[in-house]
């Protein structure tokens, strides 16, 4: 199992491609993939289903 924060924060888009490459293959091998991240292309591109968690007013 992964859990992780921003993982491609700060990245240009050749390393966020790969971040998401290597995401997606441990996900492809039955393993859990947890994170955070406000980009949601990344979410598209990773996540067949996704969680939305809106912090309280």
């Amino acid at each position: 199992m992964l859990v992780l924060d921003e993982p491609t924060d700060g990245l240009d888009e050749r390393n966020t491609d790969v971040v998401v490459d290597v995401l997606r293959s441990f996900a492809g091998a039955g393993k859990t993939v947890l994170f955070s991240t406000r980009h949601h292309d990344i979410v598209e591109r990773l996540i067949p289903r996704i969680i939305h968690i809106h912090p309280a007013d």
